[in-house]
């Protein structure tokens, strides 16, 4: 027992030390549940062996219940403490709520807004005092902004952030620097980089080398102020368009073999064509249109999709994914395709190298640190294929309800789309507002207006961004928590052979032939996969690089803390506990057993 842990007084007899003797300890605990038909059985029935009695000891394992239950508080009680001693952030955002007293770099999607887009100031401070006073009731008194109120549109669980964790961090316990101000070169920077995504939607993925749009869009971006985004000899290339540099990640194809191959399910498959937008297809180009959006008006039902299914080839298709995704599919996904062994593959009707990886377990994983010890079992419920399922759901509720708290208690960032609209009342209107000048003499922003005649942000949705502030990003908080418990269970080393890519018509796969095709591993798929669906965000128009980034960084916290608490539950040895590469390229040991 650790010296803070002695500190604290006793919450309840379970917790009082065992200063009595055993048949009073039990005597005081006799009205607590144990197993069902073995209240109260004194052991001394088992003494006399006729066949007909009942071998409590055999039944209830190295331990009787009341004793397990003191065991079971101690467990909870220690991560208590583990968790109440994280070192507490201190919480700051971009001061742009004080900067701009018309609130122009903060979010209000679903507030009235004025003819010109800005929000109805009394408005806005009733969603803000509603969340400053975390009463359910306060929220009721913030006025809508449709005036038809069957067409509204509801903020996305605002209260969220506020919920507590049993296990994992506390959601106010995570960290995201301040997003960059409205007024900043960056963010310019980062709408210019959403412009040029917009206008790329429809270019294959394998195609990025030779496409012109994604020359002059790559030649602009490489020259940009303040752009944070991976460079080749300080130039935006081909191959890091729209990418982050996480290790591996730059390596082989644009889209992660998660997304593309078939996953193996049971005795059956998803086979990764999904539906999409058809092509050509933007939304928001009119104001009227836009302005309808911000006041939060629902758009009409009807939606253009493509009548065929395809495998995900280019940016339109990756962003319809995540726009009507479950938070942690695609790594359930990665999760089933890591997991199935190849030879259950052919049993499946999947072609050979096309099905399962069979990837090992992480190195210091204790069934294969010590095969010996472990010869005769194999894993489930702990440290198995059970415990790997529920942990990775387990880990998404616990990003979101986190950055949830960012996003509402702390940031409250303006969508790219509301600041397409300031571009657009700058440019169309001659209003004034205090963007960098980077991002409105940009060749992005006059290749959008060729197209659309305006220059809004085209969106890929009708409904354009989700109804909650934009930094930081749910997907991309989720794909790191979901991310990092995936590279700690899995040997991020093992290759990946036989990768593919789409088709261009997006109905098949062929052989990805690339002269890295064979430095594919487990842990690079896995960063490309944080990265592929934190930057759908991006492309679709609903979120900006800094979201992504960061969120990536705090779902990895969130999973790392949840590792660490579990590292009191193991029953079996594991003195080492998981490997994992971070984000960064750091290596380090986490969830390893604690006495």
């Amino acid at each position: 027992m650790s010296e803070t842990e002695k500190s604290l007084p006793p919450k309840d007899a379970a917790s009082a030390p065992e200063s009595s003797s055993r048949r009073r300890f039990l005597g005081g605990v006799a009205a607590a549940p144990v197993i069902a038909g073995l209240s109260g059985l004194p052991k001394a029935m088992a003494a006399v062996d006729d066949g007909s009695q009942v071998h409590t000891e055999d039944i209830l394992g190295p331990v009787d219940p009341a004793t397990r239950q003191l065991q079971a508080a101690r467990v909870r009680r220690r991560a208590l403490i583990l968790a109440r001693n994280r070192p507490l952030p201190t919480h700051v955002n971009n001061g742009d709520e004080t900067t701009y007293p018309n609130f122009i770099g903060n979010f209000h999607k679903g507030l009235p807004h004025t003819p010109d887009g800005l929000v109805d100031p009394a408005a806005y401070a009733a969603f803000r005092s509603a969340l400053n006073s975390g009463n359910t009731a306060n929220f009721a008194s913030v006025p809508p902004g449709c005036t038809d109120p069957a067409q509204q549109r509801p903020m996305t669980d605002p209260q969220s952030g506020l919920s507590f964790q049993l296990s994992g961090p506390d959601s106010a316990s995570g960290f995201m620097p301040s997003a960059p101000s409205v007024g900043s070169a960056e963010t310019a920077a980062e709408m210019v980089e959403d412009y040029w995504a917009a206008c790329v939607r429809d270019v294959p993925f394998t195609h990025y080398a030779t496409d012109p749009l994604i020359a002059l869009a790559c030649n602009e971006l490489s020259g940009l102020t303040d752009y944070k985004a991976p460079k080749v000899n300080g130039k935006v290339t081909p191959q890091t368009f729209m990418r982050n540099d996480y290790p591996g990640s730059l390596v082989g194809p644009y889209m992660s073999q998660f997304l593309v191959r078939p996953t193996p399910i049971g005795t059956s498959e998803i086979n990764n064509h999904h539906m999409t937008f058809l092509p050509g297809t933007n939304f928001m180009t009119a104001y009227d249109e836009w302005l309808a959006r911000q006041n939060g008006c629902a758009p009409p039902a009807t939606r253009p999709y493509d009548p065929v299914h395809r495998i995900i080839r280019d940016a339109r298709g990756m962003g319809t994914n995540v726009e009507v995704d479950a938070l942690a599919q695609s790594y359930f996904q990665a999760l089933l395709l890591l997991a199935t062994t190849t030879d259950v593959v052919p049993q499946l009707g999947m072609p050979s190298g096309i099905g399962g990886l069979g990837a090992p377990p992480d190195q210091n994983h204790p069934y294969r640190a010590n095969p010996t010890a472990f010869a005769l079992q194999e894993p489930l419920g702990e440290l198995g294929g059970a415990w790997i399922l529920s942990v990775l759901w387990e880990v998404s509720q616990r990003a979101v309800a986190a950055q949830w708290y960012q996003k509402y208690y702390v940031h409250r960032r303006c969508r790219p789309e509301y600041y397409g609209g300031l571009v657009h009342n700058m440019v169309a209107n001659g209003a004034s507002y205090p963007i960098h000048p980077q991002v409105l003499n940009s060749q992005a922003l006059a290749k959008v207006f060729s197209l659309t005649g305006t220059y809004l942000l085209p969106m890929a949705f009708p409904e354009g961004s989700p109804t909650h502030p934009s930094y930081g990003s749910g997907h991309a908080t989720v794909a790191g928590a979901c991310v990092t418990i995936l590279k700690a269970f899995f040997d991020e080393s093992f290759p990946i052979t036989n990768p593919v890519v789409p088709t261009d018509d997006g109905l098949s796969l062929v052989p990805y032939t690339g002269a890295d095709a064979d430095q594919l591993t487990v842990g690079g798929e896995l960063n490309k996969i944080a990265t592929n669906v934190s930057l759908a965000r991006n492309f679709v128009g609903v979120h900006w690089r800094s979201d992504g980034f960061q969120s990536n960084l705090l779902g990895e916290a969130v999973a790392i803390g949840l590792l660490e608490e579990m590292g009191y539950t193991y029953n079996i040895p594991f003195p080492n506990g998981f490997n994992l590469t971070k984000f960064d390229g750091t290596q380090i040991t986490v969830g390893a057993s604690r006495s």
